[in-house]
């Protein structure tokens, strides 16, 4: 969670998803030990997020220095909307 959390606080706006997740692991900007984990958060992240449609708001808290740990929550209540096993796991 904490590698959204910086991926976001780093978005830019003015550019497309593509761009903004290529320019994040170009940079390594989770500073991820592995090309495979810099990769799979690519893939999850591009999955998951549209950052500037519905999950743009996650994008703002994240750089506005929303705490991370008031972040997190909110960050799986978005995920639920369209995970459906998370969604059954936190109700359940």
């Amino acid at each position: 969670m904490s590698e959204t959390y910086q991926i976001f606080r780093g978005w830019d706006f003015s550019r497309g998803r593509e761009e903004n997740l290529r320019q994040a692991v170009d940079t390594n900007a989770i500073g991820a030990s592995s090309t495979n984990w810099l990769r799979d958060v690519y893939k999850v992240l591009h999955r998951r997020f549209e950052p500037s449609g519905e999950d743009r708001p996650l994008v703002e808290l994240a750089q506005g220095g929303c705490d991370l740990e008031k972040w997190r929550p909110l960050l799986l209540w978005h995920m639920t909307r369209d995970e459906f096993l998370v969604r059954d796991f936190l109700a359940n």
